[in-house]
């Protein structure tokens, strides 16, 4: 993930209050949407989302880490890639894309100074996203498309990432390695693709959005001269195909 080219970050002081608008929860909706104002003791900060082309990154979940207060904000952006929020003045704070996908690595950096008045403060962030992931943990009883138990929390964290970025439409590409035949493994890929898919719907996400594909042994990622070229083979990855208004 290229992590932001440009930051830019501006304050404003005013001397009346500044009405704006917050999302205030993970899936917010027109009822839950409240007005902030910046008070003497705390800022309101806008931030706008995009990727390095200037395309807004719309339902992303947003970390704000405080230092001095050891406390993190976790905000999703809205459709057009901003959101708002008001946060203690006399604080620096970093600023990450967190939820499953991400890096998790802080793009920015700034301080909101303890000074007088109301402040206004204007973060325009820009990061490249991944768009394939390889679904690390998601693992399958040998030869089989049942799917082991301990492959369920990395497949929920995967779903609610799916559910709260609604746009997307992606494929579940299932690979294994060579060892037996080729159409059994093509099958095997297929089915354990599909396995993925089915569990992904059954936890919340859209139907029709996830195309299950199975490619066989014929894209390892490394050797199958030995186990652990082998295990790095059998792989289930998610490949993002579009993102829809």
């Amino acid at each position: 993930m290229k992590t932001a080219i440009a930051i830019a970050l501006s304050l404003m002081f005013a001397t009346q209050a500044h009405l704006g608008f917050a999302q205030t929860d993970k899936n917010p909706t027109p009822a839950k949407i409240e007005k902030l104002a910046p008070t003497n003791e705390l800022a309101l900060l806008k931030i706008s989302l995009s990727d390095m082309e200037n395309n807004p990154r719309p339902y992303e979940s947003i970390a704000i880490d405080a230092a001095k207060a050891a406390k993190t904000y976790e905000i999703n952006t809205d459709s057009g890639g901003k959101f708002e929020i008001l946060l203690p003045k006399g604080d620096n704070y970093s600023v990450r894309v967190a939820g499953w996908g991400a890096t998790g690595e802080d793009f920015a950096q700034f301080e909101l100074e303890a000074v007088e008045g109301l402040m206004d403060a204007n973060l325009k962030l820009k990061y490249e996203p991944a768009n394939s992931f390889t679904l690390e943990n998601v693992l399958f009883e040998t030869g089989k498309s049942n799917l082991k138990p301990t492959s369920f929390a990395v497949l929920d964290e995967v779903a609610k990432y799916l559910v709260r970025r609604k746009h997307i439409n992606a494929e579940i590409a299932g690979h294994t390695d060579n060892e037996g035949e080729d159409a059994a493994n093509q099958k095997l890929s297929e089915n354990r693709a599909k396995a993925v898919v089915d569990y992904l719907y059954k936890k919340g996400v859209a139907k029709g959005r996830l195309i299950p594909k199975g490619y066989g042994e014929t894209q390892p990622v490394a050797d199958n001269d030995s186990p652990e070229g082998r295990q790095l083979n059998r792989r289930t990855e998610l490949l993002i195909l579009e993102e829809t208004k």
